[in-house]
């Protein structure tokens, strides 16, 4: 559904709804609501109404989220790297060569030898997070996740992955991955941002999410390690109680002398 500037809409997954008073990209709109509180929300959790249709109360039962597919078994892909070394990277992709009139195509790029499942998060606030797409991408895959308009990027700008490497047959266990990404705005509007690469014919604005060294660093980062840093932050300084009783002792020495 498509909405625009003005339009009438209730919320699907709860009380109320508003007026749409900004797009902030292709799958977001700010909501002016009863309130007069500005909120950003995805566009598939609204309904859009008539004027005079009072937008008090639910517009229809929530609908439960779709669950990703999990298969029995993964396809092996008809390429493979030459290690099993973790390399995945984001992609912005400018929509047309002009960059100043460019929106922006975001991929996930998988060039390992590990299937993944993944969770890719887009930041509203500090408490406010949107799991924009998930699910399973392919051993030395890309996978497009969504369009970005060129003036989104001010306000939607930092973005979480959350991923799991995993392989049908047996295999080295890879680390968790939690990623956060901030992207500076200013950079989509320098041509200089985007550079030549492996994945696409265009030029493309590439942040690495993971790579062999950030492998090697959560592999040594045992539990003890992670244990003794927290203890060590806890436990507040040591004072030398003996060398402070000494000093006040020569001290009250001097004085008794004088």
């Amino acid at each position: 559904m498509e909405l625009k500037i003005g339009d009438k809409v209730k919320f699907m997954n709860d009380v109320g709804g508003g007026s749409v008073v900004r797009v902030i990209d292709a799958n977001t709109v700010a909501v002016l609501n009863e309130d007069d509180f500005e909120i950003p929300v995805d566009v598939s959790d609204l309904l859009r109404i008539d004027n005079d249709v009072p937008i008090s109360g639910n517009s229809k039962e929530p609908e439960k989220p779709a669950v990703a597919k999990v298969p029995e078994t993964f396809a092996e892909p008809e390429y493979e790297n030459e290690t099993d070394e973790l390399n995945v990277f984001f992609a912005l992709v400018p929509t047309t060569a002009d960059i100043n009139k460019a929106d922006f195509e975001a991929y996930l790029i998988n060039d390992s030898n590990f299937h993944s499942y993944y969770n890719f998060v887009v930041k509203h606030t500090d408490t406010l997070y949107d799991s924009r797409k998930n699910g399973m991408l392919e051993a030395n895959t890309k996978e497009h996740l969504t369009t970005f308009r060129r003036d989104s990027l001010a306000e939607l700008n930092e973005f979480q992955f959350q991923m799991i490497f995993l392989k049908s047959k047996i295999y080295s266990l890879q680390p968790v991955l939690n990623k956060s990404v901030r992207i500076n705005p200013t950079k989509a509007y320098k041509s200089g941002s985007f550079k030549d690469n492996d994945f696409f014919d265009e030029q493309a604005m590439m942040f690495t999410i993971a790579d062999p060294d950030m492998a090697d660093f959560m592999d040594n980062l045992d539990t003890k390690t992670i244990e003794k840093a927290i203890k060590e932050k806890k436990q507040p300084a040591r004072v030398d109680l003996s060398k402070k009783v000494k000093e006040n002792r020569v001290e009250q020495d001097r004085e008794d002398v004088v």
